[in-house]
């Protein structure tokens, strides 16, 4: 029985690598967090819950008011290795605010199996793997997060007098983090999402995807 494959597939060439062979996809990065536009792990989209519809990427929502959760669906597409998905960090900002908001992450859970090895012309070999019962499972799975927790909309409360008039919009740019069986840390390509703060009374309405 083989070990965990450490090679990756790039632009058609074999790499020595931490990461594992990458199906049908170029210019991944290697080892550490390196993850070029999320070509190992992907961020897919967003969804509204995990058994929910996909989400356009914003809510019109109450300044103030609280945000339901949101779903994130994220890929493994490496062969021969899982990820265990654990982190979302949250990064904020309002165009013409008079301050920069702070940026935060999350607890985020999923475990994803590696890609189904199939021999065909984009990959050049199977892999056999030693990976637990865990991993085999699914490459794509969705966790839910709080696109704003508590202690961001405190931040926005307490420094109204700072934000533009209403309506404004906050622009969250997301990313979440995992780490492989074999030790590397990797993260996604970066997801944004838009809140519209259109009044000071009223609920969130999410848009779904067309």
């Amino acid at each position: 029985m083989k070990g965990l494959f450490s090679r990756v597939l790039v632009s058609g060439l074999l790499l020595g690598s931490g990461l594992g062979t990458v199906v049908g996809l170029s210019g991944c990065g290697s080892g550490g967090s390196a993850n070029d536009q999320g070509v190992a792990f992907s961020l897919n989209g967003f969804y509204d819950g995990v058994d929910g519809n996909p989400l356009s990427g914003y809510y019109r929502a109450t300044f103030g008011a609280e945000l339901p959760f949101v779903a994130v669906e994220t890929q493994n597409n490496l062969i021969g290795q899982g990820i265990r998905v654990r982190r979302v960090y949250l990064n904020y900002s309002i165009p013409a605010a008079g301050i920069t908001l702070p940026s935060t992450s999350a607890a985020l859970t999923a475990t994803l199996g590696p890609v189904e090895c199939t021999n065909g012309p984009s990959v050049p070999e199977c892999v056999d793997t030693t990976l637990p019962p865990a991993f085999m499972n699914a490459n794509v799975a969705k966790s839910e997060f709080n696109l704003i927790p508590p202690t961001i909309n405190e931040y926005l409360l307490l420094n109204r007098d700072s934000l533009p008039s209403l309506p404004f919009t906050m622009e969250v740019q997301i990313i979440a983090e995992g780490t492989t069986t074999a030790g590397d840390t990797l993260r996604t390509n970066e997801g944004n999402f838009n809140i519209d703060y259109v009044s000071d009374d009223g609920v969130a309405e999410p848009d779904s995807a067309a």
